[in-house]
């Protein structure tokens, strides 16, 4: 008979309690969303349509279906026997026609209806059901006390179809009008947003029919809950350290702090609950691997106002500016005190990588040239223009030995005096203010400095 780890001293291995490859549908697995779930259901609770938006990957889909689960409902003074949610995946819907998603609605609600009352309604599997044969059925299932909810994950695959005309949404209005259901859709985009996606559709008063839920990111508190939930899961607790450490790496993000507590978990998972800086280091650059294609598309996403508004972060004012609240509204920034700031350090880490026409970047350091600025490890540095000039001319001959004589002419020019102890005191007040990063500025003893 073989040993078990207990026997032998060999650790028997944990299974992995964290989740990022898709939606949660295991109740016990989600956390968050308490606010967001009273909410939602409150308003179905009215028959009111709902709109959930929110960011890539930030838990939409893992959302709603929580918010349908039999005991979640039951735990909302809702009966879980009444209320039937159908789901429409429109991502793997291709472009449907219009008969196509109707057909759909009235096979989803016939299969929901079969189990709950045994109805043997006709018309099989097939995609011949129009809108009469859906609106029949929802007849009967609404006199039967039965409350429909079509839920269309992924709506964005059918607003913007070119194959459904401004009838296909008003009907879907009409469904709503005339019988006790409720839509809820699920989005990147505000629905506001999308209605101006084709000209044909923004007459339909389809759109206007829906309270908006967004999903943001996770609170200080829903983050350490999730964190340390299901690290007890894998029968592990996360040291404070580690906790400090995932919510730097990933921030609120829901998905990314499942992927970082992943990371985190597998890297315990081979030795001691605690990690030590080589640790942090490996998990940090696991957890890149795969964050960084998701940074990549929230980047591509961006216009180049965005982008530059997010490379200059330390620079810019947060009052009342447009770009930095649509940023904030994407999930990409914080608001931390009177400014702004990126949602997590891998993140920053992202943007400091990436080309931003009119600014330079170099090592640490982002150069922006037109507001004559210079950022390091994502604050800005306070400057003189003489320190200002010194640094982008040694930046400029990176790597080359040059002398006092001629940085103090090229710093001062005409007004050079060929004192050298200004020059010194320049070059220490700069080096000063780069704190940490001052030996990227590097003395030849009696010759001069260099950038390195």
């Amino acid at each position: 008979m073989e040993a078990s780890g207990a026997q032998t001293g060999v650790r028997t291995p944990r299974a992995n309690p964290f989740f990022h490859r898709g939606s949660i549908r295991d109740r016990a697995y989600f956390f968050g969303r308490q606010r967001e779930t009273r909410l939602l259901l409150n308003l179905v609770r009215n028959a009111q349509s709902v709109s959930v938006q929110g960011q890539r990957r930030i838990g939409k889909s893992s959302f709603v279906l929580h918010a349908a689960n039999p005991l979640v409902l039951q735990a909302h003074g809702l009966s879980a026997e009444r209320l039937c949610f159908i789901s429409v995946d429109c991502q793997w819907r291709g472009d449907p026609t219009a008969g196509a998603l109707w057909a759909l609605l009235r096979q989803g609600l016939g299969r929901e209806l079969k189990t709950r009352a045994q109805w043997d309604e006709p018309g099989g599997d097939d995609y011949r059901s129009d809108l009469y044969d859906l609106e029949d059925y929802l007849a009967k299932a609404t006199q039967a006390g039965f409350r429909p909810i079509f839920v269309f994950d992924e709506f964005e695959a059918i607003a913007t179809s070119r194959n459904l005309t401004p009838d296909f949404f008003s009907s879907l209005r009409r469904i709503v009008t005339e019988y006790p259901v409720a839509i809820i859709t699920v989005t990147k985009a505000p629905l506001s947003m999308l209605s101006y996606s084709r000209e044909s559709v923004l007459s339909s008063p389809f759109f206007n029919i829906f309270q908006s839920l967004s999903l943001g990111l996770f609170t200080a508190e829903e983050t350490e809950t999730m964190l340390l939930g299901l690290a007890e899961k894998g029968g592990l607790r996360f040291s404070q350290a580690t906790l400090d450490f995932i919510l730097d790496l990933a921030g609120g993000h829901p998905f990314l702090l499942q992927l970082a507590g992943f990371c985190a978990f597998e890297q315990i998972e081979g030795q001691a609950d605690t990690l030590s800086a080589a640790d942090y280091y490996l998990v940090r650059e696991r957890f890149w691997a795969t964050a960084a294609q998701h940074f990549e598309y929230y980047w591509s996403h961006l216009d180049d106002e965005a982008r530059y508004a997010l490379a200059t972060l330390p620079l810019m004012s947060g009052s009342g500016n447009r770009v930095l609240e649509m940023l904030a509204r994407e999930c990409l920034i914080v608001r931390r005190g009177l400014r702004y700031d990126y949602f997590s350090s891998a993140f920053r880490d992202f943007v400091r990588t990436q080309k931003v026409p009119g600014l330079v970047n170099a090592g640490p350091f982002v150069v922006d040239h037109q507001q004559r600025a210079i950022m390091l490890d994502g604050r800005s540095l306070n400057l003189t223009k003489t320190e200002y000039t010194l640094f982008m001319y040694l930046l400029q001959r990176s790597g080359e030995v040059i002398t006092y004589a001629e940085l103090e002419e090229n710093v001062w020019g005409d007004a050079s005096s060929g004192d050298p102890e200004r020059l010194k005191a320049t070059i220490k007040h700069l080096r000063q203010t780069m704190g940490e990063h001052s030996d990227h500025i590097a003395n030849v003893r009696g010759v001069g400095c260099m950038f390195q």
